[in-house]
């Protein structure tokens, strides 16, 4: 009975069924694992980041911001603080207000549909790069299992979007040169395509690279690199001169992507230039700003840097399994491409895009460990050929097609439990959108006038408390705290209009303790607050001098 049940797992038929029945499962064990995520709050693990797009989002449909200026009341007046091109806010927001979804919902669904697209992208690639159909049940189950997105894929970030667009990107660049090389020895096992369908291919190839280069340059650039080496390998049969004109259609679509990032950028300087924090920490052309992305050479040859990103990896991409634990891919990758001669150009490629962030954008990956997702994806990839190319040696045998399937469920399986015991409990520990209304959004909307602004101190420029209470304000940024308040808040609070004066100064936990009672009082003293502090989950709130009058005035005798 074992005999005839492996035979028949073996056989193409039961390698397909088996395989579109476990890709089956795997999908809807995703889709609730994503779907999960969807009503829960932005808060967590780099909640910043998330309520930046959505406080953004929120002012462009209650406000009608331009999606040109980045509508980002955080820093102060001017309120426009553009860095990546906003679309995913913008979309997020448009959805928001045609269904009526509540925002944050609209963020995070939008955040799951990019993903799921990305995987299709991801799987059409593979279908170029010669994987057979009956094997893509192989990358559906590793790449929607993967921990890393099944939990930053649902957050209220735009990195799935600019995944699917940089993926895009490659998936037309690769169908270019198989339309330029067809019939010469290149591309020789890959999908019928006609020289004709060069210049819709090329047309898809810029718009989805001058859209990712605007939405997230350092994801479009990973992609460009790889599309590179995969084309570069499938040409190097060719003549020079073929090779040549080859290399000079994909250079317009990395200059005319790059141009125009760069001038997007530069438009954006000249709307940050007035304000007084932007200044001095966002501009493009700011020195520091470039080496915050990039890192410095003393931070890339510090082995403590590599430590802390490859913890990074070790919580949600490299599944622990036994007896190699977090080591298990890396295995995995090497046994493949040993064993598939066929496999290792393309795993190498992908392995090199997947090095390639953190070597370039270090200081990114130290700091931010969703950044993974930006490049995770290359990984997975490269893991799924290494398994295909297991199950594509010797037809004959019944062992490779066995292993195969065995590794893909292992590597499943482990991807899931990651997400269950590391990130299920984060997501429960949220409040929900009501308890946070109640004990945040409505005691600080009771206090401060729509009009008025809040200062937020201890918590950097984390927008999140702004966010919830519904306000614009200033979340002043930890590295000045040395200089509060200083001729920066001068210069800030004089843009101000008239209704928009400070209403009130929320003290983060860190920040509220006894020991600095008397640094507190003498703030509120300089900024004209009242000492009543109203206790809230972002720390003690102290509203305005008269604001606090007016509270009580109103209070019922």
């Amino acid at each position: 009975m074992r005999e005839r049940l492996i035979s028949w797992l073996c056989s193409d038929r039961g390698w397909r069924a088996a395989g579109y029945t476990i890709a089956a499962v795997a999908c809807m064990a995703a889709l609730c694992c994503l779907g999960y995520s969807i009503p829960k709050p932005l808060l967590g693990p780099h909640n910043f980041r998330q309520t930046q797009n959505a406080i953004s989002s929120y002012y462009g449909v209650h406000e009608h911001g331009s999606m040109f200026n980045n509508f980002m009341p955080v820093l102060g007046r001017p309120w426009d603080l553009p860095t990546e091109f906003p679309l995913f806010q913008y979309l997020a927001g448009c959805a928001h207000w045609c269904t009526g979804c509540p925002l944050d919902a609209a963020g995070r669904t939008l955040s799951i549909a990019f993903w799921l697209a990305a995987v299709a992208v991801g799987l059409l690639l593979l279908r170029a790069l010669d994987v057979e159909r009956r094997d893509l049940w192989i990358p559906v189950v590793i790449l929607l299992s993967s921990p890393l997105y099944l939990f930053w894929g649902a957050t209220y970030m735009m990195e799935t979007m600019a995944l699917f667009l940089a993926m895009s990107f490659l998936y037309c660049v690769v169908r270019c040169s198989m339309a330029v090389t067809r019939g010469t020895g290149a591309w020789t096992e890959a999908p019928s395509t006609s020289p004709a369908s060069f210049w819709p291919w090329c047309a898809g190839a810029l718009g989805a690279g001058l859209i990712a280069a605007l939405q997230k340059g350092s994801t479009w650039i990973i992609a460009f690199g790889i599309a590179i080496l995969i084309v570069g390998w499938a040409v190097r049969c060719l003549g020079i001169r073929r090779a040549v004109v080859l290399n000079l259609w994909v250079l317009p679509l990395f200059a005319l992507p790059y141009i125009v990032a760069h001038k997007w950028f530069e438009y954006g300087d000249t709307l940050k230039r007035d304000n007084p924090f932007v200044r001095d920490m966002f501009m493009f052309a700011n020195p520091k700003f470039r080496a915050w992305n990039y890192g410095t050479f003393d931070q890339k040859a510090n082995t403590e840097t590599w430590s802390v990103i490859a913890a990074h990896m070790r919580e949600s991409l490299f599944v622990a399994i036994p007896p190699f634990n977090h080591l298990a891919i890396v295995v995995l990758l090497v046994a493949g491409a040993i064993l598939s001669r066929k496999r290792r150009p393309q795993i190498a490629a992908l392995l090199a895009g997947f090095a390639a962030g953190p070597l370039v954008f270090t200081n990114l990956y130290y700091v931010h460990n969703y950044y993974l997702s930006a490049t995770g994806i290359w990984l997975l990839l490269a893991l799924s050929l290494a398994i295909v190319g297991l199950a594509e040696m010797w037809p004959a045998r019944r062992w490779p097609r066995l292993v195969a399937m065995i590794l893909t469920l292992v590597v499943g399986c482990a991807g899931f439990w990651t997400w269950a015991n590391s990130f299920l409990p984060i997501l429960r520990s949220f409040p929900t959108h009501a308890q946070l209304r109640a004990a945040w959004t409505e005691p600080v909307q009771r206090i401060v006038p729509s009009p008025r602004t809040l200062l937020i101190l201890g918590d950097d420029w984390n927008p999140t408390a702004l966010y919830y209470a519904e306000r614009k304000g200033i979340a002043w940024p930890d590295d000045m705290l040395g200089e509060f308040p200083g001729a920066r808040f001068t210069a800030a609070t004089a843009l101000l209009h008239e209704d928009e004066a400070i209403g009130a100064v929320v003290f983060h936990p860190r920040l509220a303790t006894e020991a600095n009672s008397a640094a507190i009082s003498k703030i509120l003293d300089e900024l004209g607050m009242s000492k009543d502090g109203t206790p809230t989950p972002f720390g003690m709130l102290f509203p305005a001098l008269d604001l606090a009058q007016a509270a009580r005035d109103s209070t019922p005798r």
